[in-house]
């Protein structure tokens, strides 16, 4: 069956950007998990946001809700316009459920062996 999921702060906006383009007061974790809480109580069955706020979802929302994290990037790979970047191990380790990954692959001189390092260091291996 098909998942919902809602986004909630982009990886590419840093907290400052947020409260200025957004006329957001509030700190960048508290806009998050006010908005994964909105979204669960929706009935969406998570979220798309930031590593870093992953932690701090899965203590504000029902056990079953996912955390899925873009903005990853194998170490050493460029950070480019994202603000808010960790690696697949990373984000595993901050409690992610899933992660969106595109330029450490699409990018990578061997796409097949970037993808099979990205699954490696996402699974613990």
């Amino acid at each position: 069956m098909p998942k919902l999921l809602a986004i909630t702060q982009l990886t590419s906006f840093s907290e400052q950007e947020m409260q200025e383009t957004q006329l957001v007061t509030v700190p960048l974790l508290t806009s998050v998990v006010h908005l994964a809480q909105l979204a669960a109580t929706a009935g969406f069955a998570g979220t798309i946001s930031s590593a870093f706020e992953s932690r701090a979802i899965h203590e504000a929302t029902p056990t079953n809700f996912l955390s899925i994290t873009p903005g990853i990037r194998l170490a050493g790979d460029a950070v480019g316009d994202q603000n808010r970047v960790v690696t697949p191990a990373r984000a595993r380790e901050m409690g992610a459920n899933g992660i969106v990954v595109g330029r450490s692959i699409t990018q990578a001189p061997d796409p097949v062996a970037a993808y099979q390092r990205v699954v490696a260091e996402f699974q613990g291996e």
